[in-house]
């Protein structure tokens, strides 16, 4: 019996209707089934095994998804890689996983040629079994392979679609997927939740404004998936209404999207920037805004509890992982501790204000990045800005790295007249731009790494 995972993603969708789409054409529900089922005999055909980790790594594309399906179908885990890691990126992980065999674009192709032969029976997935080893997003340390089951996977799907229906996501919409599939935000939402709720997925390889806008209008897209990245390259005058005339809704994910840029945007556009939050290790998604709501995480999808502690938000549900591989899980007493600190705003919404292994400790204070990042984000001249920990004097202070025209001197003021006194940024460094991983997030230890111990 196939993976209940490629089950969901199959039978929402009617036979004749299209399934994907990506720049070199397109396949029906119907197509798209007959290739994943040639795909899962190939892979077997050529020696996978149940329980073996598979590597896949290829731009968002059809072969993306009958590849996966394929691995699900021979039984086998899927380890889905980036492809802009480089050589031995890609060596270090497929190491990590246990993956021997990479299934690149060309490979995942030549997987289609039986599609019309007889099939063999699959193997029946194992619930319980791991079918995707997911590299969490390693913003603070190297990242570690997470065991997402088939049974956690398809409890998201329903999650998610369950959410995504709620905010009036019409299965006769097309939606737009420029995110990484490779990402579990674009595996398990993007790709699984969207097709599971019927809908003609349209794949980009890669996110370019323009093509971004174009698409929109050439496929008239009802809905489409973005991450703050995106978000920030629309506020531009470049865009406006008439792009997206038949969008309704973005939604965002991946990292925390600021209030005043989701509203700026979505008023230029004329659409409705909603939020999502989740995580890796969460399949990934455990909240999601509904419409008409204030911005923040959102409301708990269905089966999900939550609970503070500490100000650190803690999540169980059926869509949790199983552990890391070959060390010890995240889960204490079948609770996530999620690492994110929340706070409810004063529209009651309930936002992320920080990482607990972010907070800077400043004189015995304990200092927010993520409150300095939206108060210099506001500061005139900056375009973009990352706050981590930093040394002066041999003293823990907050260092804010900008992006823009502003001066140090001008971020440091600015900033002084807006926090207390023990929250004020002590060093400012200009820089081209802050790193961050292809969801959006920061990567703070890459900046932390190239802080020194001088004054600028």
């Amino acid at each position: 019996m196939p993976s209940p995972i490629t089950q969901a993603i199959l039978s929402a969708g009617a036979p004749d209707r299209p399934a994907l789409s990506d720049p070199r054409g397109g396949v029906t529900f119907r197509e798209l089934r007959a290739l994943i089922e040639a795909s899962a005999l190939a892979l077997r055909e050529r020696g996978v095994r149940p329980g073996e980790a598979v590597a896949l790594q290829t731009p968002n594309c059809v072969e993306f998804a009958t590849a996966l399906h394929g691995i699900l179908g021979a039984g086998a885990t899927v380890v889905p890689l980036n492809p802009l890691l480089t050589e031995e990126e890609t060596r270090r992980a497929m190491r990590r996983t246990g993956a021997r065999l990479l299934l690149d674009v060309p490979t995942a192709r030549s997987l289609h040629a039986g599609a019309s032969r007889p099939l063999t029976p699959s193997p029946t997935a194992d619930p319980e079994a791991a079918a995707v080893l997911a590299l969490s997003s390693g913003t603070t340390a190297e990242p570690k392979p997470v065991m997402l089951s088939h049974r956690a996977l398809s409890a998201n799907i329903r999650q998610t679609v369950t959410a995504l229906r709620s905010n009036d996501l019409d299965p006769r919409w097309s939606v737009l997927a420029p995110l990484p599939l490779s990402h579990i935000y674009g595996l398990n939402v993007l790709l699984h939740s969207s097709l599971a709720n019927g809908n003609h997925v349209v794949l980009m390889p890669r996110f370019e404004p323009r093509a971004f806008a174009r698409l929109h209008a050439e496929h008239r897209i009802g809905w489409s998936y973005v991450a703050p990245p995106i978000v920030a390259a629309l506020d531009s005058e470049d865009y406006s209404a008439e792009d997206f005339r038949h969008t309704r809704v973005m939604l965002s994910g991946a990292a925390d999207l600021r209030p005043d840029l989701a509203r700026r945007v979505g008023r230029r556009l004329g659409v409705e920037i909603i939020q999502g939050y989740g995580m890796t290790e969460a399949s990934p998604v455990t909240h999601m805004m509904r419409r008409g709501d204030p911005l923040g995480i959102g409301r708990p999808v269905d089966g999900t509890e939550t609970k503070i502690v500490d100000g650190e938000l803690w999540v169980r549900g059926p869509q949790l992982c199983s552990g890391y591989l070959d060390a010890p899980g995240p889960l204490v007493e079948g609770w996530l501790p999620t690492g994110d600190l929340v706070a409810a705003g004063p529209d009651g919404a309930l936002r992320v204000t920080g990482r607990s292994k972010e907070l800077i400790k400043y004189r015995g204070y304990q200092v927010s990045p993520a409150e300095l990042e939206e108060v210099i984000a506001a500061c005139p001249g900056v375009r973009d800005v990352a706050v981590t920990r930093g040394t002066l004097r041999g003293e823990e202070v907050p260092h804010a790295f900008v992006v823009g025209t502003a001066e140090p001197d001008d971020v440091r003021e600015w900033v002084a007249r807006r926090v207390a006194p023990y929250k004020k940024v002590r060093r400012v460094t200009v820089v081209e731009s802050i790193p961050r991983a292809a969801t959006g997030k920061i990567l703070r230890r890459l900046l932390r790494d190239c802080a020194d111990d001088s004054d600028e």
